[in-house]
């Protein structure tokens, strides 16, 4: 049988620059998610992190090979917007994000967070002997502020209400001043607070108070460029979290909804 060498050029060429879409780069925070696995080099995978689990089981499902880095997350977003990357996470959903890609929507348009990698929930954590509290929407005994993460929904949610504290710290940071009863409070999800009060022996030392300052979800945000190029695809990614994941979605507190009413 005589080969059409040409034809079968072409063939290979579509082949290969098929299985090259395929790929997809996917960027997450070099900083509190090793908290959550073993790392390596900035280029390196963090094995074992929950996240990445859930997201490369659910990416592989869909059809799509996944190659993760690491960078800082203000990397991450640029890269982004640039296309050097195709998906960032885990990523809070905030209105001003719609502009850097695309978050999961029903058929009304509006956001689906039970097609979320997983809940988010904040928590304050204090010194062991503090007279802290809140109570949902306020702080007693408060004086020197609380931090959070730079650039977090939980840091913008401080600033706006007033309770942050003039300190731009880490959470490694954070829970050393909290440690050292140097700082009020300090805000960060509850699976890395944990984590760091295991890792770095503070029990005793810093504690989470009851109420949950944020509840929310942790999305993968897709690049406008992937969407564009591939709805279908990015459909199916976000299908399999939600069929891979589930969990129930509970409503908003009153300070989120106060908070969404200001902005």
């Amino acid at each position: 049988m005589k080969i059409n060498r040409p034809l079968l050029w072409l063939c290979c060429f579509f082949i290969s620059n098929f299985a090259l879409a395929k790929e997809l780069r996917l960027c997450y925070e070099t900083e509190s998610f090793q908290l959550l696995g073993t790392a390596g080099g900035e280029s390196t995978l963090i094995s074992g992190n929950i996240f990445i689990d859930k997201v490369s089981q659910a990416v592989e499902s869909a059809g799509f090979k996944a190659a993760f880095y690491r960078r800082s997350w203000g990397r991450c977003i640029q890269d982004l917007i640039s296309g050097e990357n195709d998906v960032i996470f885990p990523t809070v959903w905030m209105k001003e994000r719609d502009k850097w890609g695309h978050f999961p929507r029903d058929k009304q348009g509006r956001l689906d967070n039970s097609r979320a990698i997983q809940k988010a929930i904040y928590r304050v954590y204090t010194p062991a002997n503090s007279r802290l509290d809140w109570d949902g929407k306020q702080f007693s005994a408060l004086s020197s502020g609380i931090g959070a993460p730079y650039g977090y929904v939980v840091y913008h949610m401080l600033k706006k209400a007033g309770f942050l504290s003039p300190m731009d710290l880490s959470v490694e940071e954070g829970f050393k001043m909290l440690a050292l009863n140097r700082l009020d409070g300090y805000v960060i999800e509850e699976q890395v607070g944990n984590e760091l009060i295991e890792r770095e022996q503070y029990q005793g030392k810093i504690i989470p108070l009851p109420v949950a300052f944020h509840i929310s979800y942790f999305h993968l945000l897709l690049s406008h460029r992937f969407y564009r190029r591939d709805p279908a695809g990015a459909e199916r990614i976000w299908n399999e979290l939600k069929a891979t994941v589930p969990f129930t979605l509970q409503p908003q507190s009153p300070f989120r909804q106060d908070w969404l009413q200001q902005r």
